[in-house]
């Protein structure tokens, strides 16, 4: 019998593992996933489930489904990126820059997942990245949220990223929050500057307000990861080291 089970709680519906069981193993009932007995517990649905929804039997369903790991276990600053074979789109540059200097400051790895082509990503390994997930971009037809919101939701749950920032773009505003929803966690409004505390590793962002008369400090009160939207023209890039060396792989 197989061990594969689904949380029915955390399940969107969303119908990835559907799409990637080559065996057929798994049909919708009710707008849920269900798992059938020809099912052979190969792990394609378990790694492509961005709400954790799907898990092994041979632990509890109570504890698969239980509270949101300790803050301790999420490490390491993740950014979106955009760019094409001549290099990195100016945003993405600035949002790199941000990601490389809280990495700095926590002592941890920063990683990027890129949507574009080589050029971006070797621009990206030499501007401070030490690992560039890339991929291709979606056909032209095909929406955001369909193309890259569950490969994300995967590789954040995966790695377990503490701080995941992306730029003021409209890409990032369709994608940003509804990752947030489905990771249950807080959403910081563009940010002016960032820093982070110490000793709870708390991040800190500088809001504007009142049409930039104000300014606000956030933060998210424990939450992990803790998603940010960097503002345009706040951060000043990074320079280019061709030199330095880092590691691409392909992203799903």
């Amino acid at each position: 019998m197989h061990v594969t089970q689904i949380i029915s709680e955390k399940c969107t519906g969303c119908e990835d593992c559907v799409f990637v069981c080559t065996l057929k193993a798994i049909r919708m009932e009710g707008g849920k996933a269900v798992i059938l007995e020809h099912c052979t517990d190969c792990k394609d649905c378990w790694k492509r489930c961005g709400d954790g929804a799907i898990y092994s039997g041979e632990t509890s369903a109570a504890s698969a489904a239980g509270p949101q790991q300790s803050t301790e276990d999420w490490r390491g600053v993740l950014v979106w990126l955009e760019g094409d074979d001549s290099g990195l789109q100016p945003a993405s540059r600035e949002v790199l820059a941000a990601g490389r200097r809280l990495a700095d400051d926590l002592g941890v790895y920063l990683e990027a997942y890129l949507v574009g082509g080589s050029g971006a990503a070797r621009d990206a390994v030499s501007r401070g990245v030490d690992r560039v997930h890339q991929r291709a971009p979606a056909a032209p037809h095909t929406g955001l949220a369909s193309a890259y919101e569950s490969p994300l939701l995967g590789l954040i749950r995966q790695r377990q990223f503490e701080i995941v920032l992306f730029p003021d773009s409209l890409p990032s505003w369709e994608l940003a929050p509804r990752l947030a929803q489905r990771l249950q966690t807080a959403l910081y409004p563009p940010v002016s500057a960032l820093t982070v505390d110490f000793e709870t590793r708390e991040l800190l962002g500088t809001i504007h307000a009142y049409g930039g008369t104000y300014f606000s400090e956030v933060t998210t009160g424990g939450a992990r990861p803790q998603i940010a939207l960097v503002r345009g023209n706040a951060f000043p890039e990074t320079s280019a080291d061709p030199s330095r060396e880092g590691e691409i792989v392909q992203a799903a």
